[in-house]
């Protein structure tokens, strides 16, 4: 639907927005969006997300009022504060009215947003703050390996479809660095008291599973794509400091060993040593050889794999907290039946 300028405000939508509740100050959420952090007071946040649902500019300002139960009056009040903190999503526009700096800018902002609500939200926050089961510790372990197997076959996929032959040994460097990384992973999973055997012959979670599939769509779509990722999933630093309390931390609330995750923290320093993280930065020339035409899809891709992530979350709690299933999960084959 393409909104007309004089009609926009009618039909509101915004701009990719992100609430949470402020840790620090009682009263408060902040609200990240690409332009900026801001504060809002708490009453006003959860106005505004009782009508965000309903806010996709297809539905007017009166129709979003009946639909959330608010007045027509206040409903047009969240909108104006948005407005005038530029949260609006502007009318549909054609790409060629976009700079070549402002598309660098605004996916530069889109990864950086959705690095930093990865970090904030990962299943190891959970974990080390004993706010599950020990058997997700284990389970957060095995989807991991299987990820991180899996994630270099995603980058050759991005190899194999990059035409531009300056490109293509920087996709082949990175691919072969990522090689074989699960057995950092494995490792910690064999202190847990799996064998080799059946970590190797386990099957991923569906949601790790899209990961991976979401994964090679986007890098066959456009390989230059796989710079975006790397500066999302990789870890920009390593901190001796923080390993060694979290490791404090799942020792005394798991019974774990404490060195459980020393491979696993190793894997993070060779990667930051490798410089994955720095792969945008140090390319980011090669984010203006993206057609225009698929910037749109791009950013939705990327967007989707973030949302994997979450429900790979979700589903790792599920599956290994429910008591019953299979730990690892296994191979379903014809005679299974």
């Amino acid at each position: 639907m393409i909104v007309k300028n004089k009609d926009f405000h009618k039909f509101p939508k915004f701009r990719h927005n992100l609430w949470t509740k402020h840790q620090n100050k009682d009263g408060l959420y902040y609200l990240v969006v690409s332009n900026g952090i801001y504060e809002v007071p708490e009453s006003d946040a959860e106005d505004f997300l009782q009508i965000r649902s309903h806010c996709t500019g297809y539905n007017t300002i009166e129709k979003i009022a009946k639909e959330s139960n608010y007045s027509k009056k206040r409903v047009g009040e969240i909108v104006s504060s948005l407005s005038e903190a530029d949260i609006l999503h502007l009318p549909v526009k054609h790409m060629q009215e976009v700079t070549q700096d402002n598309i660098r800018n605004t996916l530069l902002d889109a990864v950086r947003i959705w690095r930093d609500q990865l970090a904030e939200t990962h299943i190891v926050n959970d974990i080390i703050n004993n706010n599950v089961d020990k058997n997700v510790l284990t389970g957060w372990l095995l989807e991991s390996y299987h990820y991180v197997k899996n994630f270099p076959s995603a980058l050759y996929n991005a190899y194999e479809n990059c035409d531009d032959e300056t490109f293509k040994p920087i996709l082949y460097n990175y691919y072969q660095q990522e090689c074989g990384h699960e057995i950092f992973v494995l490792r910690c999973l064999l202190k847990l008291g799996l064998s080799e055997a059946e970590v190797k012959n386990s099957i991923p979670l569906v949601s790790t599973r899209l990961i991976d599939l979401l994964l090679k769509e986007l890098f066959c779509y456009s390989p230059y794509s796989v710079l975006l990722i790397a500066s999302v999933i990789e870890a920009s630093e390593f901190d001796i400091d923080s390993a060694q309390d979290i490791s404090s931390k799942l020792n005394k609330h798991y019974g774990v060993p404490l060195d459980l995750l020393d491979s696993y923290f190793t894997h993070i320093k060779v990667d930051v040593e490798m410089g994955h993280e720095k792969l945008l930065k140090e390319n980011i020339d090669y984010i203006d050889k993206i057609s225009a035409d698929k910037i749109h899809e791009i950013v939705n891709k990327i967007h989707d794999i973030k949302h994997a992530f979450d429900v790979q979350k979700l589903e790792i709690k599920d599956y290994y907290s429910h008591k019953g299933n299979y730990m690892p999960r296994q191979y379903v084959d014809f005679f299974a039946i």
